[in-house]
């Protein structure tokens, strides 16, 4: 075959795999939870009632409002979390069993509107359960650590993208997330659910933890990421804080 003619086929399926990486994902959905799909709830951060003694952290400025981004399929009850790439590709993931079978879970983002640093994503939670959760535990598998300021949870049964597949779809995930408002953005999948959700994560770069809160049972029925930049006092979400919450408004005092 004339090198031409092979230089053109190259081209023409590397545009076709970035194009079929793109089509793996799409911007996250942005509406009002339903009733009982979040734990989490609204906050007003200027309220005169709320004080910075009351916390003992220095309160950030501005509201926190919820969007419901996306329905995360849970195939075979199991869960993983990691920073962009992980999370886009599917790659260096480990996935924890958190429920009895396959599930689809909503998944709701507590937004903080700060009129000094813009919206950032104060936490993420995956709902198993309308159930309250009355304990919160961490749980080390699904830490996100990222250097690339994202994140993500990423549901049971996703395939990790083919090793000469990857870029493409990180690269496919960040433009999509770019077209976003909250530079959010869903892997697709060919069954009911996303396959994963990403999100910014905090104020960027960091270590950042997944609670998992549990039911009077021991069942688990709220998976939360913690960005730490609103108390987890005015996060809503009912139950007796995990220790890490107490360590860290500690370090703050």
């Amino acid at each position: 075959m004339p090198r031409l003619a092979i230089a053109l086929l190259g081209a023409t399926v590397a545009i076709a795999c970035a194009r079929g990486a793109t089509s793996l994902f799409e911007p996250c959905a942005h509406t009002p939870p339903a009733l009982l799909t979040t734990h989490l709830e609204p906050a007003d951060l200027d309220d005169p009632v709320l004080s910075d003694a009351t916390y003992d952290v220095d309160l950030p400025h501005g509201t926190v409002t919820l969007e419901h981004v996306a329905d995360l399929r849970l195939g075979n009850g199991r869960i993983a979390a990691g920073n962009g790439y992980q999370a886009s590709t599917g790659n260096g993931v480990t996935f924890v069993h958190v429920t009895g079978g396959t599930v689809v879970a909503p998944v709701t983002l507590a937004l903080l509107h700060d009129p000094r640093s813009g919206t950032r994503v104060a936490f993420a939670e995956v709902s198993l359960e309308a159930g309250d959760p009355v304990r919160w535990e961490e749980e080390n598998s699904l830490f996100i650590g990222t250097d690339g300021g994202d994140g993500g949870f990423v549901g049971g049964g996703t395939l990790p993208a083919s090793p000469g597949r990857t870029e493409a779809a990180s690269e496919a995930y960040l433009a999509v997330s770019a077209r976003d408002p909250a530079h959010c953005a869903v892997r697709t999948s060919r069954k009911k659910g996303s396959a994963a959700v990403l999100f910014p994560t905090g104020v960027g770069d960091g270590g950042y933890p997944t609670l998992v809160g549990r039911d009077e049972f021991g069942d688990v029925v709220s998976i939360v990421s913690y960005t730490f930049l609103v108390p987890w006092a005015l996060s809503g979400l009912p139950g007796t804080p995990p220790r890490l919450v107490a360590e860290e408004t500690a370090k703050r005092r």
